[in-house]
């Protein structure tokens, strides 16, 4: 169904990977796709994959260093996404662990410049922003052609809007310079792209973002601002499922494949067919908010 939409609409695919296992089960599903799109993988940190770059106990650091490079090394032609990866607790980088983590990527990089494959550092809040600016410029200061950063609109506007206070208007425009921060050290980027609404969270997930472009409190307005820097760039759109999946129609191709998945895996066919509603309907959203960005950047969008 993902790959289907994200044909039809020129829309790269993300994948969200919690272990080896799903990494080898998505590479050899696309594999079997003629053209398939550009794609990139999003680690999400679990037993397996848990990767804190930023330990300064070397022993942990190196085992830490030698995980990662065997996930990292799966694949050819490929965006790796991870958030921070400092341990999870931490706000700052005090200078050994600044030094730690880069160290860590300075063992890993080669093997990523071999298969052509980069690997972007994620701001997701966990690092107050100035010392996630100073980890990107120590970055582009080591000549590491295959390490960059991504930038997460919603995770961003919400640490100024929320964490740091700011009203609307001042966090979208700290946002756009935090942009052009990254932008001037040099790094490769890639940017996830959703809206924000701080007081007004996930019904399902409890967060405050990856909502449909409009859909939050930066708005069309606050994205019509931001756009200019988006133009050119690779990005991709970060929206979760929300509880209009009613409104999805699944084809009976499509029912009659979630029914047949279900059966070949001993699952319940009625929740199959249930999440494939969501996972239309979210699939739907994404297209959306890719159309509000396309017409933005063209100038056409109309309220």
């Amino acid at each position: 169904m993902q790959l289907e939409k994200a044909t039809l609409n020129n829309i790269a695919l993300e994948l969200n990977i919690y272990s080896y296992k799903q990494q080898d089960e998505a590479v050899s599903l696309l594999k079997s796709v003629n053209n398939v799109l550009g794609y990139n993988v999003h680690i999400r940190k679990s037993g397996e994959l848990s990767f804190y770059f930023s330990d300064d106990v070397l022993e942990r650091n190196s085992k830490y260093v030698e995980s990662a490079v065997a996930f990292l090394t799966g694949t050819t032609d490929t965006g790796y996404i991870v958030h921070d990866e400092t341990d999870p607790y931490l706000t700052t980088l005090s200078d050994s662990r600044l030094n730690s983590y880069i160290n860590a990527l300075k063992q890993i990089e080669p093997y990523l410049k071999n298969l052509n494959n980069k690997l972007y550092i994620e701001f997701s809040n966990t690092l107050e922003i100035s010392y996630y600016l100073k980890l990107i410029i120590q970055i582009s200061q080591t000549n590491m052609e295959q390490i960059g950063s991504c930038i997460d609109i919603g995770h961003v506007y919400y640490f100024y809007r929320v964490k740091q206070g700011y009203t609307k208007n001042e966090s979208i425009e700290k946002l756009k310079q935090f942009i052009v921060d990254v932008k001037n050290t040099g790094v490769p980027m890639y940017y996830h792209v959703h809206d924000c609404d701080p007081y007004n969270p996930h019904p399902w997930y409890g967060v405050a973002d990856h909502k449909c472009i409009g859909d939050g409190e930066i708005g069309i307005d606050g994205f019509r601002r931001i756009i200019p820097l988006l133009e050119n760039e690779n990005l991709n759109l970060e929206i979760l499922p929300v509880s209009n999946y009613h409104d999805a129609i699944l084809t009976e191709s499509e029912t009659q494949k979630l029914i047949a998945y279900a059966k070949k895996h001993n699952l319940d066919a009625e929740k199959q067919i249930k999440d494939g509603k969501i996972i239309k309907q979210t699939l739907d959203d994404i297209v959306k908010s890719r159309n509000i960005l396309d017409d933005l950047l063209k100038g056409k969008f109309k309220f």
